[in-house]
């Protein structure tokens, strides 16, 4: 979205760049870190204090983390894309157009839907 200052339609906006957001991800100094990262941090700071080497143990470690942080990024790109589309929702629309994006959204919500409009709910209604 850099350089973008407004949507058209809004209330239409799917969020479809996904493959450039990773890569902007990979480009950028933006990291997060697990707390088992936090641990091995830790690990090696009392190694090196004991004068214990342990780099050749950790680093297979620190790659399989990385491989780790990768594919749970993937697993979550349904919950990340909901929460960047609500995030431009609000940068474009404000409040008003946040909450409509949650709502899009919601799987609670489609449930609802799905089940107000059905047939049976209108022949529960009748009786």
């Amino acid at each position: 979205f850099a350089g973008k200052d407004s949507i058209a339609q809004l209330k239409e906006y799917k969020f479809d760049e996904w493959n450039a957001f990773k890569a902007y991800l990979e480009n950028t100094d933006f990291q997060f870190e697990t707390q088992l990262e936090k641990q091995i941090y830790d690990l090696e700071q009392t190694a090196l204090k004991d004068k214990i080497a342990i780099e050749d143990l950790i680093l297979p470690i620190k790659k399989k983390i990385k491989a780790e942080k990768s594919r749970s990024l993937e697993a979550n790109k349904t919950t990340l894309i909901s929460m960047i589309e609500m995030e431009v929702a609000n940068k474009y629309g404000y409040q008003k157009a946040k909450v409509q994006m949650n709502l899009r959204n919601d799987p609670e919500v489609d449930k609802a839907i799905e089940v107000l409009t059905s047939d049976e709910y209108s022949e529960l209604l009748k009786n």
